[in-house]
C-alpha cells in the first residue's frame, strides 16, 4: 500500500513540477464578466527589439480564473505586421507564449494580464535579445 501511495504522490508533483515550467508565472486579473459570447475584439501587437514586429509567433491566451495548463481562452499566431487577434467576452485575461517553440533569440517576457472592458482593446508586447 505504501508503494501506491509513493507512485501516485510522484505522478501528482511531477505534474505540478511539469505544468509550472511548461505554464510559467502569470499573475490573475480580475475582471467581471458581461457576457459568455465573444463580444470584444483584442489585438496583442508583439515587437522585437528594434521595433519590428514579429511575425509567426504564437500567442496563447487563460482566462484570469484558469491559468494552469493549456491556454484556455484561445490560441492565436501573429501575422506579418506582428499582430495576433482574439475574440472573447470582456472579463480578465492573461497573456502568455509558449515556451516550446518560443525563438531562442529573444527573452521570454513575464505573461501580461489584460483587463478586457471595451469592445477593442490593443497591448503592445516589446521582446528583448538573450543577454549571453
Amino acid at each position: 500500500m505504501k508503494k501506491n501511495n509513493f507512485v501516485v504522490l510522484t505522478l501528482v508533483l511531477a505534474s505540478f513540477i511539469f505544468g509550472y515550467f511548461l505554464g510559467g508565472f502569470k499573475i490573475p486579473v480580475s475582471l467581471e464578466t458581461d457576457s459568455s459570447a465573444p463580444n470584444s475584439t483584442l489585438h496583442v501587437l508583439v515587437l522585437g527589439p528594434e521595433s519590428e514586429p514579429v511575425d509567426s509567433l504564437e500567442v496563447d491566451l487563460w482566462k484570469d480564473s484558469e491559468i494552469s495548463g493549456p491556454p484556455t481562452a484561445g490560441v492565436s499566431y501573429t501575422n506579418l505586421s506582428g499582430i495576433a487577434v482574439f475574440s472573447m467576452p470582456k472579463r480578465g485575461y492573461v497573456i502568455g507564449f509558449n515556451l516550446l517553440n518560443f525563438p531562442e533569440t529573444f527573452e521570454v517576457p513575464m505573461e501580461t494580464p489584460v483587463s478586457i472592458s471595451e469592445d477593442f482593446n490593443n497591448i503592445t508586447i516589446n521582446l528583448h535579445n538573450k543577454i549571453e
